[in-house]
C-alpha cells in the first residue's frame, strides 16, 4: 500500500515553479527512472526492490515491488505499480503524472488481504542535481487508497472504505497546506487476541468499532513552524479524539539533516543508533502549543457503568469514588493549582461527559531540549514549563 506523506506533497502547478520540465521524450529510461526512485526512497531509510521494470514510451511498468521500510525491518510485499506519464524535468529529475497501484489479494497464515488498489498524481521523482531536501522528499499533489478488507474463514476483521489526501502545493519558502481522510473503518473487537480484552469489548457494548480519521494543517516551510489544526479519530457511539499542535524548527535544513542521517543509518543497518539520532534532532523542535480534546458520544457511561458492575456499584457511586481519589493522585504532582484545576474539571466531565481537554499553551516557544532536561531533573515541572491547563464541557 502507498505511504501517503501528507506534510511534503506538492501540485504540479508548485512544482513548475521550482523546476522546469523538459519536453517529455518519446521513451523514458524505465530502469533509471527506477533507480533514481530507490535512492529518493533511501534518504527516507527505505530500501527499494523489485522483480522487473518495462517501459512502454513515457509508462514505467514496475512488478513485484517490494520494500525494507527500516533497518532490520521485514521486507514488505506491494506488489505492481505504473508509473503513467513520465516526463524528464531538470536536474535530473522526472515528474510523473499518475502512479497506479495495482489491487492486492494475498493470503498468508490463513488471514487474506485484499486492497481494492490507488493511485498518486504529480509525484516527483528529485534528481541527482536536485539540493532542495524538500523536494527531494518526495512531493506528490493527491493520493487515493481504495477500499482494504483483512479477514479469515471466520469473518472479515478489519476493512476500511478508503483514504485520500491532498495539499495546495510547495514552493521553496512558501506555506504548504495539507488534508487527509480515512473513512468508513470497521473493526471487528470479538476477533482481538486477548480474551479479556474481547470481554471487557463485549461487556462495554463494542463488538464492533466504526469511525474515520481526518486531519488538516500547514507547513511554513522557511520558518519551520508546522501546524497541525485537527487530527481527529472519531468513533461511531464511542468519543472523537482530537489532536493539534503548533511547533517550531521542521525547517527544510531539518529535513536535508533527517534525510542524510536516514540514508547512513539505512546503510548500517543500526536502528538503535538510528533512533538515537533522531532523538537529537528532535531536540531542535520547540512547542508553541498541543491540545488533546475528547468529545464523549457514550463512552464515559458505558466505562462507568463497567466498572460499577465490576465492584458492585452504581455509576453515582463509582463518580464519588473517583473524585475522592482524584485529590490524592494529583497530590503526587506537587503542583496544588494544577491538582485543583484538574479535580474540578475532571469531576465536571464525570457528572455530565461532553468534553475533556488538555492544553499545552506556554507562553513563548519551548525547545524539546528543555522539555528533556526538565523531564529527567523535574518531571512535575513540565506542568509550568508548557503551562498545562485542563478543562471540561466548554
Amino acid at each position: 500500500m502507498v505511504r501517503f506523506r501528507p506534510v511534503i506533497s506538492t501540485s504540479a502547478v508548485a512544482l513548475a515553479l521550482a523546476l522546469s520540465a523538459a519536453p517529455a521524450l518519446a521513451q523514458v529510461d524505465g530502469q533509471q527512472v527506477f533507480e533514481r526512485l530507490a535512492a529518493q526512497l533511501a534518504l527516507q531509510g527505505i530500501e527499494l526492490d523489485a522483480q522487473g521494470v518495462q517501459t512502454d514510451g513515457d509508462d514505467v511498468a514496475i512488478s513485484g515491488l517490494s520494500v525494507v521500510p527500516a533497518p532490520e525491518a521485514d521486507t514488505l510485499e506491494l506488489g505492481d505499480f505504473v508509473l503513467e506519464g513520465v516526463s524528464e524535468a531538470d536536474g535530473g529529475s522526472y515528474m510523473v503524472q499518475r502512479i497506479a497501484i495495482a489491487p492486492i489479494s494475498r493470503t498468508e497464515d490463513g488471514v487474506t488481504v485484499e486492497f481494492e488498489g490507488g493511485q498518486v498524481r504529480n509525484y516527483l521523482i528529485a534528481g541527482p542535481e536536485v539540493t532542495d531536501p524538500i523536494l527531494r522528499s518526495g512531493l506528490f499533489e493527491s493520493g487515493e487508497a481504495g477500499a482494504m478488507t483483512v479477514s479469515d474463514e471466520q469473518g472479515t476483521i478489519f476493512s476500511m472504505e478508503g483514504a485520500t489526501t491532498s495539499t495546495d502545493g510547495y514552493t521553496p519558502g512558501g506555506t504548504m497546506n495539507f488534508d487527509l481522510q480515512v473513512s468508513g473503518m470497521v473493526a471487528d473487537m470479538t476477533r482481538l487476541p486477548e480474551a479479556e480484552a474481547r470481554q471487557t469489548m463485549t461487556a462495554l457494548g463494542y463488538e464492533e468499532l466504526r469511525g474515520n480519521i481526518t486531519s488538516s494543517g500547514s507547513w511554513d516551510t522557511g520558518s519551520g513552524r508546522l501546524t497541525l489544526d485537527e487530527m481527529v479519530y472519531d468513533v461511531d457511539d464511542a468519543a472523537a479524539l482530537d489532536l493539534s499542535f503548533d511547533i517550531g524548527g521542521y525547517t527544510a535544513e531539518m529535513v536535508g539533516a533527517m534525510q542524510q542521517m536516514q540514508a547512513q543509518m539505512s546503510q548500517q543497518g543500526n536502528a538503535e543508533a538510528m533512533n538515537m539520532a533522531m532523538l537529537g534532532l528532535m531536540q531542535q523542535i520547540e512547542i508553541n502549543e498541543i491540545t488533546i480534546e475528547l468529545t464523549d458520544d457514550s463512552l464515559t457511561n458505558r466505562i462507568l457503568d463497567f466498572v460499577g458492575e465490576q465492584q458492585g456499584m452504581n455509576r453515582e457511586s463509582v463518580i464519588a469514588m473517583a473524585k475522592g481519589i482524584l485529590p490524592v493522585g494529583l497530590a503526587q504532582l506537587q503542583n496544588p493549582s494544577f491538582a485543583a484545576e484538574a479535580t474540578a474539571a475532571i469531576g465536571a466531565f464525570l457528572d455530565d461527559p461532553q468534553s475533556l481537554r488538555v492544553s499545552a499553551e506556554p507562553t513563548g516557544s519551548v525547545p524539546v531540549a528543555q522539555l528533556m532536561a526538565a523531564a529527567m531533573s523535574s518531571p512535575q515541572s513540565l506542568i509550568e514549563v508548557l503551562a498545562v491547563s485542563i478543562a471540561a464541557n466548554e
